[in-house]
Protein backbone atom coordinates (compact mmCIF):
# COMPACT_ATOMS: atom_id res chain seq x y z
CA UNK A 1 0.00 0.00 0.00
CA UNK A 2 1.09 3.68 -0.77
CA UNK A 3 -0.35 6.22 0.71
CA UNK A 4 0.16 9.90 -0.62
CA UNK A 5 0.03 13.11 1.68
CA UNK A 6 -2.11 16.61 -0.04
CA UNK A 7 -2.70 17.10 -3.45
CA UNK A 8 -1.17 14.39 -6.25
CA UNK A 9 -1.56 14.84 -9.90
CA UNK A 10 -2.70 12.32 -12.64
CA UNK A 11 -0.91 12.46 -15.15
CA UNK A 12 -1.55 10.58 -18.46
CA UNK A 13 0.64 9.83 -21.36
CA UNK A 14 0.29 10.43 -24.78
CA UNK A 15 -1.63 6.95 -24.93
CA UNK A 16 -4.09 6.63 -21.99
CA UNK A 17 -4.13 2.76 -22.28
CA UNK A 18 -0.59 2.23 -21.66
CA UNK A 19 -0.57 3.90 -18.31
CA UNK A 20 -0.95 6.64 -16.14
CA UNK A 21 1.46 8.31 -13.34
CA UNK A 22 0.55 9.70 -9.47
CA UNK A 23 2.60 12.58 -8.45
CA UNK A 24 2.88 13.74 -4.94
CA UNK A 25 4.27 13.52 -1.64
CA UNK A 26 4.50 10.02 -0.01
CA UNK A 27 3.00 10.09 3.47
CA UNK A 28 6.19 10.18 5.95
CA UNK A 29 8.20 11.03 3.22
CA UNK A 30 7.80 15.37 3.11
CA UNK A 31 10.48 16.26 0.89
CA UNK A 32 10.63 13.54 -1.57
CA UNK A 33 8.41 13.94 -4.14
CA UNK A 34 6.89 9.86 -5.25
CA UNK A 35 5.96 9.26 -9.44
CA UNK A 36 3.91 5.97 -8.96
CA UNK A 37 3.58 4.87 -12.53
CA UNK A 38 0.99 2.23 -13.19
CA UNK A 39 0.91 0.36 -16.59
CA UNK A 40 -3.32 -0.10 -17.11
CA UNK A 41 -5.95 2.27 -18.83
CA UNK A 42 -6.54 5.22 -16.04
CA UNK A 43 -10.46 4.08 -14.65
CA UNK A 44 -13.42 6.53 -15.58
CA UNK A 45 -13.96 9.05 -13.74
CA UNK A 46 -10.84 9.26 -12.46
CA UNK A 47 -9.95 13.34 -12.06
CA UNK A 48 -6.52 15.01 -12.61
CA UNK A 49 -5.81 15.80 -9.05
CA UNK A 50 -6.53 13.69 -6.22
CA UNK A 51 -6.18 14.40 -2.34
CA UNK A 52 -4.21 12.05 -0.20
CA UNK A 53 -5.09 8.70 -2.09
CA UNK A 54 -3.92 4.92 -1.13
CA UNK A 55 -2.87 3.12 -3.50
CA UNK A 56 -3.45 -0.94 -2.76
CA UNK A 57 -1.56 -3.19 -5.53
CA UNK A 58 -1.84 -7.19 -5.07
CA UNK A 59 -1.35 -9.74 -7.62
CA UNK A 60 -1.99 -8.01 -10.67
CA UNK A 61 -5.44 -5.95 -9.06
CA UNK A 62 -5.35 -2.82 -6.97
CA UNK A 63 -7.57 0.19 -6.35
CA UNK A 64 -7.00 3.97 -5.36
CA UNK A 65 -9.10 5.54 -2.53
CA UNK A 66 -9.61 9.15 -2.16
CA UNK A 67 -12.01 10.35 0.63
CA UNK A 68 -15.33 8.78 -0.49
CA UNK A 69 -14.46 7.56 -3.71
CA UNK A 70 -12.71 3.75 -5.50
CA UNK A 71 -11.00 2.96 -8.81
CA UNK A 72 -10.38 -0.05 -9.17
CA UNK A 73 -7.66 -0.81 -11.42
CA UNK A 74 -5.36 -3.94 -12.87
CA UNK A 75 -1.91 -2.69 -13.79
CA UNK A 76 0.24 -5.09 -15.84
CA UNK A 77 3.40 -3.47 -13.73
CA UNK A 78 3.92 -0.56 -11.62
CA UNK A 79 6.78 1.75 -10.88
CA UNK A 80 7.55 3.49 -7.96
CA UNK A 81 10.26 6.61 -8.75
CA UNK A 82 11.46 8.77 -5.11
CA UNK A 83 13.30 11.78 -5.90
CA UNK A 84 16.21 11.10 -3.39
CA UNK A 85 18.32 14.45 -3.86
CA UNK A 86 17.67 16.04 -0.71
CA UNK A 87 18.47 12.40 1.12
CA UNK A 88 21.83 12.33 -0.92
CA UNK A 89 22.92 15.68 -0.75
CA UNK A 90 22.58 15.20 3.02
CA UNK A 91 24.57 12.01 3.29
CA UNK A 92 27.16 12.76 0.54
CA UNK A 93 27.92 17.02 1.70
CA UNK A 94 29.41 18.39 -1.53
CA UNK A 95 33.51 20.43 -0.74
CA UNK A 96 33.72 23.79 -1.79
CA UNK A 97 35.98 24.42 -4.79
CA UNK A 98 39.64 26.23 -3.41
CA UNK A 99 39.60 29.48 -3.42
CA UNK A 100 42.42 29.64 -6.37
CA UNK A 101 39.96 27.14 -8.47
CA UNK A 102 37.17 29.60 -8.57
CA UNK A 103 39.51 32.69 -9.12
CA UNK A 104 41.14 30.70 -12.30
CA UNK A 105 37.87 29.92 -13.47
CA UNK A 106 36.27 33.29 -12.93
CA UNK A 107 39.12 35.04 -14.76
CA UNK A 108 38.94 32.12 -17.87
CA UNK A 109 34.99 32.83 -17.94
CA UNK A 110 35.48 36.41 -17.81
CA UNK A 111 38.25 36.34 -21.16
CA UNK A 112 35.66 34.24 -22.82
CA UNK A 113 33.23 36.62 -22.40
CA UNK A 114 34.89 39.34 -24.64
CA UNK A 115 36.16 39.09 -28.25
CA UNK A 116 39.91 39.99 -27.07
CA UNK A 117 39.39 37.72 -24.13
CA UNK A 118 38.00 35.01 -26.82
CA UNK A 119 41.28 35.50 -29.46
CA UNK A 120 43.87 35.50 -26.88
CA UNK A 121 41.77 32.00 -25.40
CA UNK A 122 42.14 30.95 -29.13
CA UNK A 123 45.58 31.65 -29.68
CA UNK A 124 47.03 29.89 -26.35
CA UNK A 125 45.05 26.74 -27.50
CA UNK A 126 46.56 26.57 -30.74
CA UNK A 127 49.92 26.79 -29.39
CA UNK A 128 49.61 23.92 -27.76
Amino acid sequence: MIQFDGAVQVRCGPCAEHGFTLVGMEHGRPREPLHLSLLCAPPAGLPAQLDSPSIQLQDGAGRIVARDRVWQIAPRASFAHRDVTAAFGAAVPGEPAPLSKRLFWRAVLALAGSPPGRAWLARRAGAR
